[in-house]
């Protein structure tokens, strides 16, 4: 279950999103997590403590660091339990590679947003990222977009170019039988 290793052409992204091996292929997918109709691409803030001439590869390394290594568990933690209903902690890896599989991950911020965890992303930072977002939208094209965190919720491209998805508070997730610890939603 490694990523899907497709390079696409970008033109506005920096940071190639990861792509579970799963997320394409939604009809063969056996998950336990989605439903197989469900394209789902979870949506960070930024990468941080990262030089300017990053490799555009790293998103997917940072996840399989988290996938293979267990490192940055907080938020990959936090985005492994919400979508699996299970404690991080108590989860063997191959459910938590699951869990990844089947979705796609990108930070939305196509900067380094300072030196350190915790560093926030400038409001110029966010808005000279919406044309990469919109172009992860068009080559992705996810049925469900996960914002997490306030932060980014409050930045997201609101225009006639923003696709048609409806807004749902963070409540809304209880339909699914699970109710999510972090972040807001938009689906």
């Amino acid at each position: 279950m490694e990523a899907n290793l497709n390079k696409r052409s970008w033109t506005q992204v920096r940071f190639d999103p990861w792509e579970g091996a799963g997320y394409c292929s939604v009809q063969n997918r056996e998950s336990e997590i989605l439903p197989n109709d469900v394209r789902l691409l979870v949506l960070g803030d930024s990468h941080y403590g990262i030089d300017d001439d990053e490799r555009s590869d790293f998103t997917g390394h940072v996840v399989e660091c988290f996938l293979k290594k267990g490192e940055n568990p907080r938020f990959f933690g936090a985005v492994t339990s919400t979508l699996s209903g299970n404690r991080y902690g108590d989860m063997q890896k191959d459910k938590i590679r699951s869990v990844f599989n089947d979705i796609a991950f990108y930070n939305f911020v196509k900067e380094s947003a300072g030196p350190i965890a915790r560093s926030a992303p400038t409001r110029r930072a966010f808005t000279n990222s919406y044309a990469a977002f919109f172009e992860v939208l068009t080559a992705l094209a996810p049925t469900h977009v996960w914002v997490c965190g306030r932060r980014l919720w409050n930045n997201m491209p609101y225009s006639k170019n923003m696709p048609e998805f409806p807004f749902i508070d963070l409540g809304t997730i209880e339909k699914c039988g699970k109710r999510a610890g972090i972040g807001e939603y938009l689906v």
